[in-house]
């Protein structure tokens, strides 16, 4: 695994949610595959979700893919990529505040809007393509990102500071790998017709005991 590879970790965003920053062009395509690309991501994941205020705050997810070459691409299949967006929404308890895919060239732009058609219409809205960094810097304050990237820290620096926050979780992380699912039904079966019904009928219980409740707190919405 080589999550100093591509992953660094920044400050609070001034929107109060964790950046997440990927740059392709220092993943080898001839070394690893999509399935080692995917675990090292989700490992990040799941190292912050052990920090309760990252699961309130949520994450916005940056990936920079100048550099990218056609073994980058061949690494991945459309619908493999449109699976793990899938996955990342509805498996993980993580708040993904918006997902920006900047230095995207034309190619690629057909796989990402394949992919943006497997998640939810909230998720789409959050999913940005910008052809250049300058275009991306109208939409994202540059103090918030790298050096490289135009902000003020090294991106070494962050991949140091990450490295030592992956080192302090790593017993966590290991312990998760021991866990075992009890069912699966609400993973495999969500779109079964049965699930379904009784899924509605559990809904229905639900807002029962929820117009009971008093005063405005049933009217909580919760991202």
């Amino acid at each position: 695994m080589c999550p100093n590879a591509f992953n660094a970790f920044l400050d609070m965003l001034s929107a109060g949610c964790w950046l997440n920053v990927v740059e392709l062009d220092n993943f080898n395509p001839h070394i690893w595959n999509s399935s080692t690309q995917a675990k090292a991501h989700f490992i990040a994941l799941e190292t912050l979700l052990e920090d309760p205020d990252n699961q309130v705050l949520g994450f916005t997810h940056i990936c920079d893919m100048y550099g990218i070459s056609t073994a980058h691409l061949t690494n991945w299949r459309p619908v493999d990529f449109g699976r793990i967006l899938k996955y990342g929404e509805q498996s993980w308890p993580a708040r993904h505040k918006a997902i920006h895919g900047i230095n995207v060239p034309s190619t690629v732009k057909f796989v990402l809007d394949f992919a943006r058609r497997t998640v939810s219409n909230k998720m789409k809205e959050r999913f940005t393509v910008y052809s250049s960094l300058s275009e991306f810097h109208k939409k994202c304050d540059p103090a918030c990102l790298p050096k490289e990237l135009g902000g003020t820290i090294p991106i070494a620096e962050m991949i140091q500071w990450w490295m030592r926050e992956m080192a302090a979780k790593r017993e966590i992380l290991i312990a998760l790998d021991k866990m075992k699912i009890l069912s699966d039904r609400g993973i495999i079966k969500k779109h079964e017709k049965n699930y379904n019904l009784s899924l509605s009928a559990v809904h229905a219980e639900m807002k029962a005991h929820m117009d009971s409740v008093a005063g405005s707190f049933r009217k909580l919405e919760v991202d």
